[in-house]
């Protein structure tokens, strides 16, 4: 199978953080959007993936290379010398593409279960000239809205003010290499140009996904992906599926609140199941690793790591630290707390539905809510930062700040408090 990565956006939704770093490598979940994506694609038999790149080429075509040997693919490079939008680019890799009857195509922004075997499995069976995954969500306005009947997509609305389904295109499709007949060789968009001609036509599956699904385009729905992604692994300890953390260089521990009179489970073949206790009562505190033989050297120490961090550190909910990470005494993390590689978190602290990327320091005693803080940043002590903040890469806030609803670009040194909703520090 083959397989090809829209990856040539700009970013603008999700600045200031693709400023200084290329939307496909911001880490989410302590791991490059991109590497997800591969991650699912090798792990389905995919054996060569193209990156469809515009922005900052090579930057993405340096870090890739690693990816290669670590997931056993083959990463071939599209490069666009000048912008093609969503479906040019398809038709510029053609000469690839139309070597397999069919192959994925995905939007570089869109984090889900990715039930790939099953949508394959479903294309073939049908028939299917071009299979689009769908979602159903509360708000569809802001997304492609498709009306269907039967296994098929016979109308395309893209962003309509009065969507008449709440079913959405989830952003992750299978073609087959007659679309790409469909496609001109010149700048035009999948959604507004290609869709609608394949729904008329009535060659435009659905498969729809029932699990989680997130747009992590910009930084509001970039936490709200992140505490679907904790959740979705919160599950996965509910089903037993402790293959699914070892696969994605993960250790979790279980947290069972003290009225239950349990303590901890730190062993990954552990069953929560076995403690007799309500699964909504627990948290979970997971750890990530870069590669497998940095896991398997953690996992021989591993409740001695767990116990001492616990003694000082309450976790309330879903939170996701990397082996890196320094967390100093009294802090309190969670609902939906994710701390990258070599972040320094101080005493005192209080961080909940926030990101705090790699190689940033929290000094003691900050209170951090809802906010995204980019690499390299340095919160000063007794800082409190929230409503939606986003920093960029290298922030420096000085001690005693309160900053609300705010977005600072990269490189920039904050010294005074910002109390109007919706400041840019540029």
């Amino acid at each position: 199978m083959n397989a090809l990565i829209l990856v040539g956006g700009y970013g603008t939704r999700l600045r200031p953080l693709t400023l200084t770093t290329p939307k496909p490598l911001i880490n989410f979940c302590n791991k490059p959007i991109l590497e997800h994506q591969i991650y699912h694609l090798a792990n389905c038999g995919v054996q060569n993936i193209i990156l469809a790149i515009a922005y900052k080429p090579s930057d993405i075509t340096g870090f890739v290379k690693k990816l290669e040997q670590k997931y056993n693919v083959n990463i071939i490079f599209s490069i666009e010398e000048e912008p093609l939008g969503t479906g040019g680019p398809i038709k510029l890799a053609e000469h690839i593409l139309n070597q397999y009857e069919n192959f994925f195509v995905f939007n570089s922004d869109i984090i889900c279960a990715f039930p790939l075997l099953e949508m394959m499995e479903f294309h073939k069976e049908n028939n299917s000239t071009l299979t689009m995954l769908v979602k159903e969500v509360e708000d569809p306005r802001a997304f492609g809205v498709v009306i269907t009947e039967d296994k098929k997509i016979i109308k395309f609305e893209e962003k309509p003010k009065n969507p008449k389904s709440s079913l959405i295109n989830a952003g992750i499709y299978i073609f087959n290499k007659k679309i790409l007949d469909y496609i001109p060789k010149e700048y035009c968009s999948l959604e507004k140009e290609i869709f609608p001609k394949v729904a008329e036509d009535k060659m435009l599956y659905f498969f729809k996904l029932t699990k989680f699904w997130a747009d992590i385009g910009k930084p509001l729905d970039f936490l709200k992906g992140q505490a679907l992604y904790l959740e979705d692994l919160n599950e996965k300890v509910e089903e037993k599926d402790e293959k699914a953390f070892s696969d994605r260089l993960l250790i979790r521990n279980s947290i069972v609140n003290e009225k239950d009179g349990i303590g901890t489970v730190t062993e990954r073949s552990t069953s929560i199941s076995d403690t007799n206790t309500n699964l909504s009562n627990i948290k979970n505190l997971f750890v990530s690793f870069k590669t497998l033989e940095e896991l398997k050297t953690f996992d021989k120490d591993k409740d001695m790591f767990f116990k001492q961090l616990l003694i000082h550190t309450e976790i309330q909910g879903n939170v996701l630290i990397s082996s890196k990470t320094i967390i100093k005494k009294n802090c309190v993390l969670g609902d939906n707390v994710v701390l990258g590689d070599n972040v320094i978190i101080g005493e005192g602290c209080r961080i909940k539905n926030s990101c705090v990327m790699n190689n940033s320091v929290i000094s003691s005693y900050a209170y951090i809510e809802n906010s995204i803080i980019g690499s390299k940043s340095r919160v000063g002590n007794w800082s409190r930062i929230e409503g939606m903040c986003v920093l960029g890469e290298n922030v420096i806030l000085k001690p005693e700040l309160f900053v609300n609803n705010a977005i600072i670009l990269p490189f920039k040194e904050v010294s005074n408090s910002i109390y109007d909703r919706g400041t840019i520090i540029m």
